[in-house]
């Protein structure tokens, strides 16, 4: 009885949502996160260390990785958002194939390449759907959207961990591919079919004022998706070990999140916190020289990641507060995000290069978050934006 009863209110409960448009969005956004939570953000690298290649070449294939988006974001004419988001998914499949099937260099570009496209093609026409649909949203499927990630990352980079120690890396890529395909699926039934025209002059143009902050805002990214990662690998060698490790990271940051927000609801003065979190995040990644072990790596990843949830936000709030409509500006956002990626990833390869230490590259892009919140006062000052 009680379960003929679950049922049928599921069921209800089901057709409601997904007769609403923001929250199939957000739906489909959740499945995207579980998926890409498998790889626990570096599986991939640690697949391709193991398999001989150089941690430099690795280096280069992720700046080529952030300038293939940079370009495809500068010379898209139009946004059609169904069409991009399928054709996302698609190359996101061909993709983890060639990882598993073509061996080699030519295999990982091919991956690098495809992967980064979906910069552009599934997160601007998300966010731009998203932003528009903002009538419709509940605070709890707001909440769903701001803190899914680190919930889902709390399980399933263990989960990933366990299946290639278990079974192989090649089993993990599998499951992306099948999970891709489900996630294709459910895309071409619920995502809307929208278009707008997109002129990149005119959306740099309205980011006047922010476009200094989003390219020292990229150090962070650039850090995050390159040098980081490439360290733990370094000091965790196992995939289970990894695996912990990420979990752990987002045990931290759902802890603090909710932390910071029961703090930022009391006092309702956000922007005051600006300075110190950056200054924070930026001191924490500037500790990364200072790491000689695993546990030394852990305890400075800890620091990282509350700077990084602490800070964050602001990026968000700056963003909101200077612009009408922020879907507007997207392809222009992403654009200004790759070149800051593009730059501060090629400064941690130089110095690698020369010094033999990712640790000091992360370093250098800590200034990036440093400088962040001193730009952003002068560019209040100038007039150019405003900062509540």
């Amino acid at each position: 009885m009680r379960d003929h009863v679950g049922l049928g209110g599921n069921g209800q409960m089901l057709k409601n949502i997904t007769n609403n448009g923001f929250t199939r969005l957000v739906l489909i956004f959740v499945f995207w996160m579980a998926i890409a939570k498998l790889m626990a953000e570096m599986f991939d690298y640690k697949y391709l260390v193991d398999g001989g290649f150089d941690i430099g070449l690795l280096m280069l294939l992720t700046i080529v990785e952030f300038a293939a988006p940079a370009l495809l974001a500068a010379i898209i004419k139009q946004n059609e958002s169904k069409k991009f988001v399928i054709i996302g998914a698609a190359i996101r499949i061909i993709a983890f194939l060639a990882l598993i099937y073509w061996k080699g260099l030519p295999g990982a570009m091919i991956y690098f390449i495809l992967t980064s496209l979906t910069n552009v093609l599934f997160w601007v026409p998300f966010n731009i759907a998203y932003f528009r649909k903002q009538h419709e949203r509940s605070a709890f499927v707001s909440a769903v959207y701001y803190n899914v990630g680190p919930m889902l990352g709390i399980v399933l980079p263990v989960l990933g961990g366990a299946l290639i120690e278990g079974v192989s890396f090649e089993s993990l890529f599998l499951l992306m591919v099948a999970g891709y395909i489900l996630w294709l699926i459910s895309v071409i039934k619920f995502w809307p079919d929208e278009r707008q025209d997109i002129d990149i002059r005119a959306e740099l143009k309205k980011l006047k004022g922010m476009k200094t902050l989003l390219f020292a805002e990229s150090g962070y990214a650039s850090a995050a998706m390159l040098g980081i990662p490439l360290v733990t690998i370094l000091y965790f060698q196992k995939p289970s070990e990894l695996g912990l490790v990420a979990s752990a990271m987002s045990i931290v940051a759902v802890a603090f999140s909710f932390m910071f927000a029961k703090i930022s609801d009391k006092t309702k003065e956000r922007m005051k916190y600006l300075v110190p979190f950056a200054i924070f995040l930026g001191l924490a990644m500037i500790a990364s020289v200072l790491a000689y072990d695993a546990v030394t790596w852990f305890v400075i990843l800890v620091i990282m990641t509350i700077g990084r949830v602490l800070f964050f936000p602001f990026t968000t709030t700056i963003l909101m507060d200077n612009q009408q409509k922020p879907e507007e500006v997207m392809y222009g956002r992403e654009l200004v995000l790759n070149v800051g990626r593009v730059f501060w990833m090629a400064v941690i390869y130089i110095i690698y290069a020369t010094t033999n230490s990712l640790q000091i590259g992360i370093a250098v892009c800590g200034l990036g978050m440093i400088i962040y919140p001193f730009a952003a006062r002068l560019k209040e000052k100038e007039g150019h934006i405003e900062l509540s």
